[in-house]
């Protein structure tokens, strides 16, 4: 099964349609996606306090801060991440 990032057009869709007060089993029907796609949408990059909108000239700039953000960052403070192949090649060799 691939995977493809939701693109700015249809976060523009959403964010118009959830202001119109559609469902977002109507709204995932519309866009042509699973219902829980646009629900961990919502979840993800929505408002932070109760009432708010999820609007997506708030949202973009965020989104795209995020998707660009290095892995090695997301990890967590006091993770390590190996960062040479002979680091793990000499992991590796230890194990036999």
């Amino acid at each position: 099964m691939s995977y493809q990032h939701l693109t700015p057009q249809e976060r523009y869709v959403i964010s118009h349609l959830k202001v119109a007060k559609y469902s977002i089993r109507e709204v995932a029907r519309r866009l042509g996606r699973h219902h829980k796609t646009i629900s961990r949408e919502i979840k993800r990059n929505g408002p932070t306090y109760p009432g708010g909108v999820y609007w997506y000239y708030f949202i973009y700039p965020m989104v795209e801060k995020k998707r660009h953000a290095a892995r090695s960052y997301q990890l967590g403070s006091g993770l390590s991440v190996p960062h040479s192949f002979q680091h793990c090649r000499s992991i590796l060799l230890t194990v036999e």
